[in-house]
């Protein structure tokens, strides 16, 4: 059987200098998990036959070919998620001819991912928006409309029209500022031209 340790090495220094996922042996990981699992059963076996050296030099093995295998699967993920942001960002078609069916899955689940987060944080723009819009709604609607008048014609001495300066005796050729119903009825009976309008935020 090859030597996993040395052909795993291999492909890891590889990968280290690589940009995108290259392409491994065919059914590369079910071989490594056969090899792994032979020098498992040869530590048993050392460990029954009461070889403590040979037991350990095994041991300490699969643990830097468990190693290896653990960086490999690391560097090819985050090589996929680079892809998928790739594709999602910058529409760019990746070449997934060097990916596992296992990889290939994993490639469309980072895809799922990115573009829900990108929706949720669509969605919450969108939210965020519209409550500023409704708190512009509230403001504008805590505003009184005032107009500017031009009084047409002196009122009764006695009588006192309520204006936005206070509550005052009304003569010919006066400008106020009145509510904007006010002036509309004003206008309406030919006691005043509407000059301007104007916005006065409501005091509580």
């Amino acid at each position: 059987m090859e030597d996993l340790e040395i052909k795993i090495r291999d492909i890891v220094q590889k990968h280290r200098k690589s940009k995108s996922p290259l392409n491994l042996p065919e059914n590369f990981y079910s071989y490594a998990e056969e090899n792994i699992k032979f020098l498992r059963d040869e530590m048993t076996r050392y460990v029954q036959e009461g070889k403590t050296e040979e037991y350990m030099e095994i041991k300490e093995k699969v643990e830097r070919i468990e190693k290896q295998i653990k960086e490999l699967k690391m560097i090819r993920l985050k090589m996929i998620f680079g892809m998928a942001m790739d594709y999602v960002f910058l529409k760019k078609n990746p070449d997934t001819t060097n990916l596992t069916s296992g990889e290939i899955e994993t490639y469309e689940n980072f895809n799922d991912v990115i573009n829900a987060f990108i929706q949720s944080r669509k969605n919450e723009i969108s939210e965020r928006n519209e409550k500023v819009e409704e708190n512009e709604t509230k403001i504008e609607e805590k505003k009184i409309y005032y107009n500017i008048v031009r009084i047409l014609k002196d009122f009764p001495p006695d009588e006192k029209l309520r204006v936005y300066e206070g509550d005052i005796v009304i003569k010919k050729e006066d400008v106020l500022t009145v509510p904007s119903k006010l002036a509309e009825i004003l206008k309406n009976n030919g006691y005043a031209d509407i000059v301007d309008t104007i916005e006065v935020e409501e005091t509580q």
